[in-house]
């Protein structure tokens, strides 16, 4: 697996785990003096917020992933397994606190923390826990395919880290520029004296 693969595949990861908390993830009823029946729906990102989070850790592991060098890739891994443990550890979460959410949502509602019946899970939740175990296991298999990537473009290198990093692989200490020998008074003398000091 290459690491524009793990890179891409982590991103979309974190675009679907950030949709998966927007719909309702807990639907119940209540009643009020007026109404006999009182729908209650609370949204993943009410109900888990850390899947958001989670969310934002994915998505920012796999950036540093792209621009990394190998500790900053290797970080960027341990970074996006974490990310995918929060999304899980907070939809299995929220298996729990699905009746005192409802609960607060009936108090919001009507006023009176009563329910007609117990609240009901959507499948929403079980998706994102999915997902972000999926998470973890891209950062496993992109921790062990990555001592076979290569180091980030040059483009985003100092001409001087290019520099050592040439020298390191060929052994070639490349040649001093020439310009950098002149004498800073030498020139301005020639300068003032009319002539091209180059």
């Amino acid at each position: 697996m290459t690491r524009r693969a793990v890179v891409l595949v982590a991103l979309a990861l974190a675009v679907l785990v950030a949709a998966c908390a927007a719909p309702h993830w807990v639907l119940a009823a209540t009643s009020s003096p007026s109404v006999a029946r009182v729908p209650l729906a609370v949204t993943g990102t009410s109900l888990a917020p850390g899947t958001g989070a989670g969310a934002l850790v994915v998505a920012a592991a796999a950036l540093a992933l792209a621009l990394g060098r190998r500790w900053g890739q290797r970080l960027a891994l341990l970074a996006l397994a974490l990310g995918g443990i929060l999304v899980t550890a907070s939809a299995l979460a929220a298996f729990g606190a699905a009746r005192s959410a409802a609960l607060s949502a009936a108090l919001e509602a009507v006023g009176v923390a009563v329910l007609t019946g117990e609240p009901r899970l959507t499948p929403w939740p079980w998706l994102t826990a999915l997902l972000g175990a999926a998470v973890v296991g891209l950062a496993v298999a992109g921790g062990r395919a990555s001592r076979r990537w290569s180091g980030p473009s040059q483009r985003f290198e100092k001409p001087e880290d290019r520099a050592e990093r040439n020298e390191a692989t060929t052994g070639v200490v490349p040649a001093p520029d020439d310009r950098a020998d002149h004498d800073v008074a030498e020139v301005w003398e020639a300068l003032s004296r009319g002539e091209d000091p180059t």
